[in-house]
């Protein structure tokens, strides 16, 4: 923030972004030696007091919104 240097601050946010780059191929490839098991798992169980329904907004006169 203090330097004036913009070929040296282009160079260093190169260097963080190839970093970042290795970072995340690494996890990628951790993911698929784990069968793809690494962070999501199985899918949550599913809730059964979960209920669908529809609904219609009415205002304070009673007029459908």
């Amino acid at each position: 923030l203090e330097g004036d240097d913009a070929d040296k601050i282009r160079a260093r946010t190169q260097d963080v972004t190839e970093a970042a780059m290795k970072l995340g191929e690494a996890i990628y490839k951790a993911q698929s030696e784990d069968g793809g098991q690494a962070e999501g798992g199985d899918p949550s169980p599913v809730d059964e007091d979960v209920v669908d329904a529809d609904y219609e907004d009415i205002d304070e006169k009673g007029k459908r919104s």
